[in-house]
């Protein structure tokens, strides 16, 4: 165990430094990067460092302690060459800006692009609500029902609809979109604002999935990210709504766990609270992520366990029927993982993800992820970078402000939010379809003679003079 933490006291070095460098300039040019250093920094080196130094062997998720240090030195030493190239790809590579000039008439004026946002921001908005209903409907369980219910108990009756469920899913996670242009456009409804933030509340409370908080935070950063103007500072204000984002978090996983039977008073409420604090370190959510990597460590190393290139083939294949893809499609990796564990039931089939490594490890063997995972995650995520901060397109913000949600899902060990990106961007291109076709923004026709600004101005102050007019740039001097 000695030698699993220093070497991920190592990697907490490595990548503090790397932040730092990085907050110096607010996340200019590499906010994609920035955040995922963080969430990496606190998931998967912080709270396995302090499993290890406070309660010592973890717990797999089988509920035995796991006690083969070469697993512990496998996950580490995964962690500490994943570190190396974050701080070497992220803080050492830089991009050039290469500018795309537009054909003449494609630009889109400031009040047009003001109206399809505006636009989005309210389509979004009560396709969210919406997908509450849609869920609710889905369950086949009235609203009493599922106050009441444990968590994925609707799968237990003949009237639950699983197409509905998932539409209502996907149209859920829109709040992402919708939360970024209410930061971005400082709230222009409040109305729709408080129906939104009520219908997410609701789903917390309603299916117990806390991940939902999670999907207005990932809106909300980047609209902030984009209200100041592409960088990311940090100020109190951000610190205290994360914060309590977590302790929320936290609170209503405890509160899942508690026995209520017992609390009669505030003090009593109170006690029986912090005393379940220590095993949340020890089976919590924040430990998750680490007990089921080193779970998925011990089933590929102690039992050959693997489903080549999984990740891969399940985001390729998930759109075909099985029957068309010749048993190249393969089940979740969440039920993947359950099934080889003996935990997955009908409750549990879609919730036992393995973690971002341990994800890894079944798709391409523990030697590979050593090496592999860092190229893997963050040279993609740095190209995302120059993407998300050198264009201005609809697009683009549906894929910045789905980023966090994705890389959190990810890092869980579950490739969902991959479906849900690109559902936001079949959605975004449907609306500005639409918005198109029924004329509501109407785009100039080209014009190859038209002259820049700059141009106009020197024609106009030469027509005055009885200097020679400049040439527009591209004509021939000769002709002029």
């Amino acid at each position: 165990m000695t030698v699993s933490n220093i070497l991920l006291a190592l990697s907490l070095f490595i990548i503090g430094i790397a932040l730092r460098t990085q907050m110096r300039v607010k996340a200019r040019g590499s906010p994609c990067t920035f955040l995922w250093g963080v969430l990496f920094l606190i998931l998967l080196v912080i709270s396995p460092l302090l499993l290890n130094l406070t309660v010592g062997y973890a717990t797999g998720i089988r509920g035995d302690p796991i006690r083969d240090e070469t697993v512990y030195v496998i996950y580490s030493v995964t962690i500490f060459i994943t570190a190396i190239t974050y701080y070497v790809v992220g803080t050492l590579t830089t991009f050039r800006r290469r500018p795309r000039r537009k054909p003449a008439g494609k630009e889109r004026s400031d009040r047009d692009r003001h109206q399809v946002e505006h636009f989005i921001y309210l389509a979004t908005g009560l396709a969210t609500v919406l997908g509450l209903s849609i869920f609710v409907l889905g369950t086949g369980l009235s609203l009493s029902e599922l106050v009441s219910a444990s968590r994925f108990e609707w799968f237990k009756y003949d009237t639950v609809r699983s197409l509905l469920l998932n539409v209502g899913f996907y149209l859920l996670g829109l709040t992402t979109v919708f939360t970024f242009y209410d930061f971005k456009l400082r709230m222009p409804n409040k109305a729709l604002s408080f129906l939104v933030y009520g219908a997410i509340v609701a789903m917390v409370l309603l299916s117990g999935g806390r991940k939902w908080l999670f999907f207005i935070v990932s809106g909300a950063v980047a609209g902030f990210f984009q209200r100041k103007k592409g960088s990311l500072p940090i100020s109190r204000r951000m610190i205290l709504a994360l914060v309590l984002v977590g302790f929320f978090a936290i609170a209503w996983q405890r509160g899942r766990a508690m026995s209520w039977d017992r609390v009669d008073s505030i003090d009593a409420l109170a006690y029986s609270f912090s005393e379940g604090i220590p095993d949340l370190l020890e089976h919590g959510d924040m430990t998750y992520f680490y007990r089921a990597s080193l779970e998925a460590i011990r089933l590929n190393r102690d039992q050959g366990v693997i489903f080549p290139f999984g990740i891969l083939r399940r985001i390729i294949f998930l759109p075909f029927p099985d029957t068309w893809t010749m048993g190249l499609k393969i089940e979740g990796m969440p039920f993947l993982f359950g099934y080889e564990l003996g935990t997955a039931t009908y409750s549990r089939r879609a919730n036992q993800p393995p973690g971002l490594i341990g994800m890894f490890v079944l798709s391409f063997g523990w030697q590979a992820t050593i090496l592999a995972l860092g190229l893997l995650t963050i040279v993609p995520i740095r190209i995302l970078d120059n993407y998300v901060v050198h264009r201005n397109s609809v697009i683009r913000n549906t894929v910045w402000s789905t980023y966090i949600i994705l890389i959190v899902l990810l890092m869980r060990g579950t490739t969902d939010g991959v479906y849900y990106l690109v559902f936001n961007i079949l959605f975004t291109l449907v609306l500005l379809a639409s918005y198109e076709v029924f004329g509501f923004v109407r785009t100039p026709k080209p014009n190859p003679t038209a002259l820049n600004r700059s141009t106009q101005g020197l024609l106009r102050n030469n027509s005055h003079s009885k200097k020679p007019t400049v040439p527009y740039r591209g004509e021939d001097p000769s002709h002029s």
